[in-house]
């Protein structure tokens, strides 16, 4: 294999738009975070369209996830399972927000989980379209 090792500085994390998959290449962010991977935000059968940066061919949601804490406009992902496509996004749920779609798994990188328990404000039998 041909390594490059032409060097190119760039001025974001992960690059202008995020990574992309070339064979041949090589590339390093000055700092990355490796701790351990968070995925309680993951939502099965989810996918938010739109907002892509970039889309890469990963193992997993783990690494999916890496790749975009990687990227410095990354703030969401979609993985679509049949063909290990990870999506990066530039916003969270994508540009429309979140649907139904079997086979993908989307995630904000941060979400808030809490259990709501304000519910003085609920209005059965309405839709806030």
């Amino acid at each position: 294999a041909v390594v490059s090792t032409q060097s190119t500085g760039k001025s974001k994390a992960g690059g202008l738009r995020g990574p992309t998959d070339l064979v041949n290449y090589m590339s390093v962010n000055m700092e990355c975070n490796r701790e351990k991977v968070d995925l309680s935000c993951e939502r099965e059968g989810i996918n938010f369209a739109g907002a892509d940066l970039t889309n890469l061919v990963v193992p997993g949601m783990e690494e999916c996830t890496i790749f975009c804490r990687d990227t410095e406009d990354c703030t969401s992902l979609t993985y679509r399972e049949s063909d290990h496509r990870c999506f990066l996004k530039s916003r969270r749920g994508g540009i429309r927000g979140p649907s139904v779609a079997a086979g993908y798994i989307s995630m904000n990188l941060e979400c808030d989980n809490s259990k709501v328990t304000n519910l003085g404000c609920l209005r059965k039998g309405f839709n806030f379209a």
